[in-house]
């Protein structure tokens, strides 16, 4: 289908335009290209290419909505570790000294274990600033026993600033798993800033 009305052509330029604009604060390292003769745009991140017609009924903000709802699903994905002191009973000091050796005298009365896992989107991206925008998806209670996982009540996003080149963390992900390494390595690197809401493009 070929655009052929002056609207059609107004609703295409207004799309593409909001479009890049959304692609440039995604997590994805993405390519899209218009095409006019299966009237939409393609979508190309990694090894998968997506296509999605233009609907000229829709309003843009909604098509673009739309699309971030699609891609959402293969947004990268961050664990972090919320820890606690903990004061180790007689009993447990009896174990450590078992299991690493030493004597009483010498064994941690304190140690920090971890209590539940946050479960973080990386929703958006601001590279020129170093800023990472996380969304919360729920936490991980009793991470290392019997876990349960709680989605979030409420939405929940949060500003991150990477104390590094966001570039360099970003092409990371890109060409590795997201593993327990790759997170701790986040927020290791991270100043949390502040609770933010987040509009759609």
């Amino acid at each position: 289908m070929v655009v052929n009305s002056i609207n059609e052509r107004k609703w295409v330029s207004s799309a593409l335009n909001k479009l890049t604009n959304f692609l440039k604060r995604a997590p994805l390292w993405t390519v899209k290209k218009n095409s006019e003769r299966d009237f939409g745009v393609y979508i190309k991140f990694d090894d998968k290419t997506l296509f999605y017609p233009y609907d000229c009924s829709q309003d843009v903000k909604n098509w673009i909505h739309h699309i971030k709802e699609d891609l959402v699903k293969y947004y990268p994905r961050l664990i972090e570790d919320i820890v606690e002191e903990h004061i180790l009973t007689p009993a447990e000091q009896a174990l450590y000294i078992e299991k690493h050796g030493g004597n009483i005298e010498n064994i941690p009365t304190i140690e920090n274990r971890v209590i539940k896992q946050n479960c973080w989107r990386i929703d958006k991206v601001l590279l020129h600033k170093n800023i990472f925008i996380l969304y919360l998806e729920g936490s991980i209670m009793n991470p290392h026993g019997d876990s349960l996982f709680l989605p979030a009540e409420e939405p929940i996003f949060k500003r991150f600033k990477y104390e590094g080149l966001s570039v360099l963390f970003m092409k990371k992900l890109r060409t590795s798993t997201c593993d327990a390494e790759t997170s701790k390595d986040f927020f290791e690197n991270t100043i949390p800033l502040n609770t933010v809401k987040v509009t759609e493009d």
